[in-house]
């Protein structure tokens, strides 16, 4: 027999939460970016910041929406995870020592913002495997229909 999954409601506080937390990221993100001392120069970079700019706020609203409609905290231990991981290490490394190296490429909390379609992905699987959990827990705790 095949699990019945059932769609995902959205209702307004749901999507209210998801935007302020998609906001909150970006604003994060942005606070970041700036101390890390990355350009922000935009003739040239519109697109690229669009497209961090969309990440960002995807990053924020994807997992606080799977909280608040689902409470799966997956996704948002995942996207909170290695966005603190490439923060701390984009720090240690660039900003933190005395004579920092010059970057050649993105540093990690650049390819963090790169790669956001990733991130999201994993987040989303983290979240799979966390409702397939909980399913299987509550069935098996459930006593069988005879």
């Amino acid at each position: 027999m095949v699990p019945v999954i059932s769609p995902l409601t959205l209702d307004r506080r749901s999507v209210a939460l998801a935007v302020v937390g998609g906001i909150g990221h970006l604003a994060l993100v942005a606070a970041l970016w700036l101390w890390f001392g990355f350009t922000t120069r935009v003739a040239d970079n519109e697109a690229f910041l669009a497209y961090v700019a969309l990440g960002a706020l995807a990053l924020g609203a994807g997992p606080t929406l799977l909280i608040a409609a689902r409470r799966l905290a997956s996704p948002a231990v995942v996207v909170g995870g290695i966005g603190l991981a490439t923060a701390a290490r984009t720090w240690l490394v660039y900003v933190a020592p005395q004579t920092p190296p010059a970057p050649v490429g993105p540093t990690p909390f650049g390819w963090y913002l790169v790669g956001w379609p990733v991130v999201t992905a994993v987040a989303i699987a983290g979240g799979a495997v966390e409702h397939w959990l909980r399913r299987r827990v509550s069935r098996a705790r459930t006593p069988a229909a005879e």
